[in-house]
């Protein structure tokens, strides 16, 4: 399986070859799954987590890349879709608490201001 994870404390996320998002919580000394779903159609190449905010970006071989909410129940709520790539997104960060950077195998590299992804947000 081709697989790319990130970390919060006692939480880890995963992308796997389904283009799913599951989640798993470290209790004493394992992992127990909490969720599962559908992150994009395709693939999913790159799983970057803002552990302050707990947002967390996916980008697939679709070219799409999302933002998650991950402070939600459940599993993590869309907050954006991050449209402009043609192909694999291979690489997603946070430059810092207001900017998310993406690169594609498009040789493409778009940014995002993460006040204007908020601004359209409302929690549940």
């Amino acid at each position: 399986m081709d697989c790319n994870f990130n970390t919060i404390p006692g939480r880890v996320y995963v992308g796997t070859d389904r283009g799913h998002i599951s989640s798993y919580e470290f209790t004493g000394n394992k992992f127990d799954k909490v969720t599962e779903f559908v992150a994009h159609l395709e693939p999913i190449r790159s799983v970057t987590l803002h552990t302050k905010h707990k947002y967390l970006l996916t980008g697939g071989k679709d070219g799409s890349a999302r933002i998650w909410d991950c402070n939600t129940k459940g599993h993590p709520r869309v907050i954006g879709n991050l449209a402009c790539h043609k192909e694999n997104v291979t690489r997603l960060v946070f430059i810092s608490d207001e900017i998310v950077v993406s690169s594609s195998w498009d040789q493409t590299v778009a940014c995002w201001k993460m006040k204007d992804l908020l601004e359209k947000y409302v929690p549940e």
